[in-house]
């Protein structure tokens, strides 16, 4: 669209290999809302990469922080992720590493499932946290 929030910052250095795009990886600045449908209520954005990182399946690596900004008590907090989205997975977990504000010393699993998919690369991904502080 004429607005993107995601852009391709590596391309895969050989086509030769069993997953063609092995190495490809792009920089994202997704907004969070607060349920699935788009037009809900915005309440961060996920800002961060991912990667394609297996040869044998669709295997995101996830580096991201949710920068929260409403509801005015998580303004400015944040949590961290780090870790492996198999996107062939209905539900897949992926670690919280740590988080700011509210979320100080946080730690956890999301367990992330795919709402909806379109033209191939725009989802909708739903995280259910389980956080320890």
């Amino acid at each position: 669209g004429p607005h993107p929030t995601v852009v391709q910052i590596a391309k895969p250095i050989s086509p030769n290999l069993t997953m063609s795009n092995l190495g490809f990886t792009s920089v994202f600045d997704d907004k969070i809302t607060e349920g699935p449908d788009p037009r809900s209520r915005e309440i961060g954005r996920a800002q961060g990469l991912y990667s394609l990182a297996s040869l044998s399946e669709i295997n995101l690596l996830f580096i991201f922080t949710a920068n929260f900004q409403y509801p005015p008590h998580l303004n400015g907090s944040t949590l961290s992720f780090l870790g492996s989205d198999r996107v062939g997975l209905a539900t897949r977990d992926m670690p919280v590493v740590g988080g700011t504000g509210v979320f100080r010393f946080a730690r956890g699993v999301a367990s992330v499932s795919t709402i909806s998919v379109s033209l191939g690369v725009n989802a909708i991904l739903k995280f259910d946290l389980t956080l320890r502080f």
